[in-house]
């Protein structure tokens, strides 16, 4: 797939706020949104870039969008408790890359790799043998 470039505030088709800054981020019209915002369009569907699964950017942005998105949270029950669906998502999006290697990382998971869109794959063993708010996270 053709990687695309970045929507930038104040050009989006649909998620166009229309107002002087991104309510979220706070950038001006020209500049792209701040990584990890909710309010930056995804370039090929023009939904939220965050929850589209068209993995249209980068893989480099796409890892930038992740780690923003990672170092919100202060703790694993925190992301089970707001992004329990993407952890167990087989659908690719920034979020569910997010989740899971927020909630891994905090584990002390070590990815054994990487797959094609540069999101880290953990063995089954170590995902089995993750157990929190007795919730399986497979």
């Amino acid at each position: 797939m053709t990687k695309c470039e970045r929507v930038k505030y104040g050009s989006e088709k649909r998620l166009n706020m229309d107002f002087s800054s991104c309510l979220l981020c706070g950038v001006q019209p020209g500049q792209h949104h701040e990584y990890g915002c909710f309010a930056e369009e995804c370039p090929v569907c023009h939904g939220i870039l965050l929850n589209c699964h068209c993995r249209s950017i980068d893989q480099d942005e796409g890892q930038l969008h992740i780690k923003a998105i990672s170092e919100s949270f202060s703790s694993p029950e925190e992301v089970l408790e707001i992004y329990y669906r993407p952890i167990v998502s087989e659908v690719p999006s920034l979020l569910t890359a997010s989740a899971r290697v927020t909630i891994f990382e905090m584990l002390g998971l070590e990815p054994k790799g990487y797959d094609a869109l540069g999101d880290p794959l953990y063995s089954a063993e170590d995902i089995n043998s993750v157990k929190l708010l007795g919730v399986d996270c497979v």
